[in-house]
């Protein structure tokens, strides 16, 4: 497993922390830059595939239903960058 597998996985897991996907319990700007983060790593094929397999992009697009404009900007130039993928595009 690559270092970047594994910081993508370690991010991911953060991101999907029930207090993180409900913005209770959980440092809104840490989740600004982690979700940032993933969609700097998305900018990447094999990261697009592994936020697929990860099961990532619904709870990505779960975020959507906030009010934060920066987690909101994050958000979306993740879930674009995974648009970039046909296979992809069934969960989008």
């Amino acid at each position: 497993m690559s270092l970047v597998s594994v910081l993508f996985a370690g991010l991911w897991r953060y991101a999907l922390d029930e207090r993180c996907l409900t913005l209770v319990g959980c440092d809104r700007q840490v989740l600004v830059n982690v979700v940032g983060a993933l969609s700097e790593l998305a900018k990447d094929q094999t990261n697009r595939l592994l936020l697929r397999k990860m099961n990532a992009i619904a709870p990505l697009i779960s975020l959507l239903t906030g009010t934060n404009a920066s987690l909101l900007v994050n958000v979306t130039r993740a879930v674009g960058q995974c648009a970039r993928e046909p296979d992809n595009m069934t969960y989008v």
